[in-house]
Order: C-alpha cells, then structure tokens, then sequence
C-alpha cells in the first residue's frame, strides 16, 4: 500500500508541476483546442509547441525590455523628479513573474479558473448574457498575474483565497 501512495504522491507532483508552468498550461489548452476541432496530429503537436514557445518567449522578451528600460527610467525620474508607471503589458508580466517570485506558477491555476469560468458563463449565455470566449492565452495570462498580484499583495489573502477570487 505504501508503494501506491507514494506513486500516487509522484504522480500528483507532475501534474502541479504542469499545472503551475503558464507555457505548458498554455500548450496543452492549445492542444486540447486543436483535438476538439479534429485537427491532424501533426497541427495539434505544432501548434502546442508553437504557443509554449511564443509564450516563454513574450515572457523572456518583457523581462528583457522591463530591465533594460528600468534604469534609463530611474535616470529620467532622478534628473527631472518626475515619477510614472510603465505601461506595456510584457513589462508588467515580468515584474509580475519578478513580484510572485516562486509563486508565479499559481497564474496557471488562476488561468484555468478563469477560462472555465468563461466557458460557464458563455454556457448559460440565456441566463448571463454572455456570448464569446475569451481565447487571447497571453493576454489571458497577463490578466491573471495582475489581478493575482493585486489580490496577494493589495488585499493581503492567503494563496488559496487569492487563486480561487482571481479565478471567478
């Protein structure tokens, strides 16, 4: 019996390391997309690959520019005193990824959360008035370590708590 639980115990971590990598998350979306819309193999393996790529690589690009862009800001707010935010969405996501630390992987369960929540919504669209998904995987991201931050750090909730109210 020991042996199961501990397969069982293995088991359970491959699947929250899965589950708490945004780019897998992604692909596997996208490839659970392509499945249902009875695309060949080949377009289901590709396309995967194509959106976790394209994802680490948004990911990669925006901590790239935040921290190259971060001193000239610092530069320009120490010369003039002038004080600002930056808005660009890759930037934020980094200092995002930079803030959650070793927790950002919790934005994959607030990505899943929230999807689902839109699938019920556009479900019941009779009832709530939805009518679209909501299918834009980086943007949807970017919306979860946001809202995910805010939650954590604003309002001060446990993890849990945070996931499971930037989800709905």
């Amino acid at each position: 019996m020991e042996g199961v639980q501990t397969m069982f115990a293995k088991f359970i971590d491959v699947i929250q390391t899965f589950l708490t990598e945004p780019a897998i998350l992604i692909g596997i979306l996208v490839g659970v997309g392509y499945a249902l819309d009875k695309k060949t193999p080949i377009k289901i393996i590709t396309g995967m690959i194509s959106a976790m790529v394209g994802l680490m690589m948004v990911l990669f690009g925006g901590f790239q520019f935040s921290a190259t862009f971060k001193p000239v800001a610092e530069a320009v707010s120490k010369a003039y005193g002038v004080h600002g935010y930056l808005m660009d969405s890759y930037a934020m996501k980094a200092a995002t990824q930079i803030a959650l630390g070793d927790n950002f992987g919790y934005v994959g369960y607030v990505f899943v959360l929230a999807f689902f929540t839109n699938l019920l919504l556009v479900l019941f669209g009779r009832y709530t008035g939805a009518k679209g998904i909501f299918l834009t995987g980086n943007t949807g991201v970017s919306h979860s370590q946001a809202v995910l931050w805010l939650i954590v750090f604003w309002l001060g909730f446990g993890w849990v708590q945070s996931i499971v109210i930037a989800g709905y």
